[in-house]
């Protein structure tokens, strides 16, 4: 592959990560924040943030198991941390 073909390639990767980012940072679902809460018995701010640190471990593990190479998944944490 050429200069131009890489960058393409790359650039590529970067937006299917940014579009699989924004899928995985959507806010909880009020319902779902509601009956874990009542379940786990802990405030809905804890169950909001064990399920954003949830959803993100799911994400990445999910990323690493369909990466046809190891750079999808690195781009996608790459994404989480920023």
């Amino acid at each position: 592959m050429g200069f131009l073909s890489n960058r393409r390639e790359a650039k590529r990767r970067q937006e299917a990560a940014e579009r699989y980012l924004a899928a995985i940072l959507r806010p909880a679902d009020a319902d779902d924040v509601r009956w874990l809460s009542e379940i786990a018995g802990s405030s809905d701010e804890t169950v909001r943030r064990e399920l954003s640190f949830a959803v993100r471990a799911i994400a990445l593990i999910v990323a690493e198991r369909d990466a046809l190479d190891d750079r999808t998944a690195a781009d996608v944490a790459h994404a989480i941390e920023a």
